[in-house]
């Protein structure tokens, strides 16, 4: 379960950047967290398969 301050950051980025919902607030959230060249291929495609999988 994630805090109510978490979900509050979450309903903010979802409605600054016009998203449809809290979970494309996560997605866009953690796409601009990663920085792509701070990981090798492999870690990123580790990462791509992890999320996919969810």
């Amino acid at each position: 379960m994630i805090s109510e301050e978490t979900t509050s950051k979450l309903a903010k980025i979802a409605v600054e950047n016009d998203l449809e919902s809290v979970a494309d607030a996560v997605d866009y959230a953690v796409d601009e967290a990663l920085d792509p060249t701070a990981y090798s291929d492999d870690e990123l495609a580790r990462l791509l398969h992890r999320r996919l999988e969810d």
